[in-house]
């Protein structure tokens, strides 16, 4: 690999990384800015529109006391001002009532080079696994 396809493989693993960021701080405004506004998505919050994604992930939030997305495997493969991408990613959920919630998942995604860096421009989300544990006991 090259010293540009290495700095775009690194560039394409940073969106992957400020998507989970956005979702951790409930920065729908930094989410948005990891997609091109006319995004595909397919996954946990449906089919659709990136647009009707994040309408979607706004309603859902508030389920969630606090979120933590831990992005681990990650392939990427740079084409131009085209690139793939495929991220493992467990992400911890704990519910107001401290109940906690995980899920495996595997984002598919496909990515643009735009004016302002690079973008995913249709995503597939594929769920591999949940857990639902309960409360934690204190003490």
């Amino acid at each position: 690999m090259n010293a540009r396809a290495a700095y775009d493989a690194t560039l394409v693993r940073d969106v992957a990384c400020r998507y989970a960021r956005g979702v951790d701080r409930k920065d729908l405004d930094l989410v948005a800015s990891c997609f091109t506004p006319e995004c595909a998505y397919e996954g946990a919050l449906g089919r659709g529109t990136i647009a009707d994604a994040l309408a979607t992930l706004r309603a859902a939030l508030p389920r969630y006391e606090r979120t933590m997305h831990f992005m681990g495997t990650q392939d990427v493969a740079v084409d131009g001002d085209a690139a793939r991408s495929e991220t493992y990613c467990v992400a911890y959920h704990v519910r107001p009532d401290g109940r906690h919630f995980t899920v495996g998942v595997r984002y598919l995604d496909a990515l643009a080079r735009t004016a302002d860096g690079w973008r995913i421009c249709r995503r597939t989300v594929r769920t591999e696994w949940t857990r639902e544990d309960p409360a934690s006991l204190p003490g």
